[in-house]
């Protein structure tokens, strides 16, 4: 079992916070250590041990994952430090995955308002957000194998709970837990699907062959919503509403969406009006080819818009330092499912309200900023005896522990004892679909049949919805 109390130990590193749980383990913000006193902060994923013997391939899934990220280093995607197997007297080897630790927030916390519910962002800000993940899908998409062989590789799983924004404004990708490429050990069933509705591409739903323009169709569900301050469809409610949230998105009409687009970025310079919404209409046509061809091509014709990415830059980094001081002063938001926690449901457009205008700036705003970046660091924390991992069994006859995630993918509903620092509010799950159930879709059928795989089970990663 993982630890459900910190700090905790496992062979060369210390396990201080827990980061996020899911139906295949865990994720921990850890200190590694080394010799002469080395120490460094780093992210670390795990495969919940007993889950992994259940079902091998879980283990083969993150040794997927591993081999992904280091063929795909880039400064938009979330670095791989190692995959290790760590020696544990009880545990034997527990396989690891150790990663860099990208302090911040994740696109989906970023976007939302004091109430909880999204908002519009300046579009310099959205801009920035998609320059610096198109840089991302760029390089992702062109990666080799170890024989300089294309990979073929698709993300599959791009939503705003996997887009890591960091205190300088700049965007990680996360999560390549499902990305399809041409040597992965575990594959996708031939009659399955996978992603997570509403961010999925139409050839994605009906399970047809992919290639990057089905991230590229996603990126545009994400330009919408950033833009307009509203979901582009409805997210499912449930397991049995998943076909008609999937038809939803199958049948959207980018006429009708192009008219709210137009109406959110109303007092916008209007050729860069036009130019916005013609860029985000070409992504999110239902034919790939009709898309622009590579994240290449799509990241030219953005930059040719004028859009201010420093500004945007400057923007979210101001943001994610307010929204830190008042997590500082508040303590951490209740988790999604605890009493509290706000709901995850899309709502009506909202200008954003969060921070100085681009290219604008009020004094008590200035001031406070420059309070905020000037504020000495906290004193560290009291020392803590340091708990063996894994957690000690609970006593014959005593309720076990609830454990970090069922199978089916979510959060258990009690929550650890060590809660997350901060709440995922993209709490989306990533699905496996049966294609009968897309056929069913595609005929006007009624509920969804869902099945979970290896690949699928949910983890966060600092803040984030991870899908192993």
């Amino acid at each position: 079992m993982l630890p459900q109390t910190l700090p905790a130990v496992l062979g060369r590193y210390r396990l201080v916070e827990l980061l996020g749980v899911g139906g295949m383990g865990a994720v921990y913000r850890a200190e590694q250590s080394g010799p002469l006193g080395f120490k460094a902060e780093v992210a670390l994923k795990l495969v919940d041990p007993e889950l992994a013997q259940k079902n091998p391939d879980l283990l083969l899934a993150l040794a997927d994952e591993a081999q992904l990220l280091s063929r795909v280093r880039h400064p938009n995607i979330v670095a791989l430090s190692s995959f290790e197997e760590i020696e544990h007297p009880t545990l034997g080897n527990v396989p690891a995955l150790i990663l860099e630790y990208v302090p911040g927030e994740t696109l989906d916390q970023v976007r939302r308002g004091p109430d909880g519910t999204p908002v519009a962002l300046p579009p310099a800000a959205a801009g920035a957000v998609l320059r610096d993940s198109l840089a991302a899908l760029d390089h992702a998409h062109q990666a080799l194998d170890g024989q300089g062989r294309p990979l073929g590789l698709v993300h599959r799983d791009l939503k705003p709970g996997n887009v890591m924004i960091d205190r300088l404004g700049a965007v990680r990708l996360l999560d390549f837990g499902i990305a399809w490429s041409v040597d992965r050990l575990v594959q996708t069933g031939p009659n399955m699907t996978k992603g997570t509705l509403p961010y999925m591409s139409p050839e994605q739903l009906i399970g047809s062959a992919l290639d990057g323009r089905s991230d590229l169709f996603v990126l545009g569900v994400i330009a919408f919503e950033l833009l307009c301050g509203r979901g582009y469809v409805e997210r499912p409610q449930g397991p049995r509403d998943l076909v008609r949230v999937a038809r939803l998105l199958v049948e959207a009409k980018w006429a009708d969406r192009q008219i709210e687009l137009e109406q959110a970025l109303q007092g916008e310079d209007l050729r860069r009006v036009v130019g916005l919404v013609a860029w985000v209409g070409r992504l999110l046509q239902r034919d790939c080819a009709d898309r622009p061809k590579t994240a290449r091509d799509a990241l030219s014709t953005l930059d040719s818009l004028g859009l201010d990415y420093e500004a945007g830059r400057r923007w979210l980094s101001d943001r994610i330092a307010a929204r830190e001081e008042e997590i500082e002063l508040d303590g951490p938001a209740p988790r999604p499912g605890e009493p509290g926690a706000r709901d995850d449901r899309p709502s009506p457009p909202q200008q954003a309200q969060l921070g100085p205008s681009i290219g604008r700036e009020e004094p008590p705003e200035l001031a406070k900023r420059q309070l905020l970046r000037a504020r000495p660091p906290r004193p560290p924390a009291e020392p803590v005896a340091t708990r063996p991992f894994p957690a000690p069994s609970p006593t014959p006859g005593a309720q076990a522990p609830a454990t970090h995630g069922g199978t089916s993918g979510e959060a258990s509903p009690t929550a650890p004892p060590t809660p997350a620092r901060r709440p995922a509010g993209d709490a989306s799950a990533v699905m496996l679909l049966d294609r009968s159930v897309l056929d069913d879709l595609m005929r006007g059928g009624g509920a969804a049949t869902v099945g979970h795989s290896a690949d699928d089970a949910a983890t966060e990663e600092d803040g984030h919805e991870d899908r192993s």
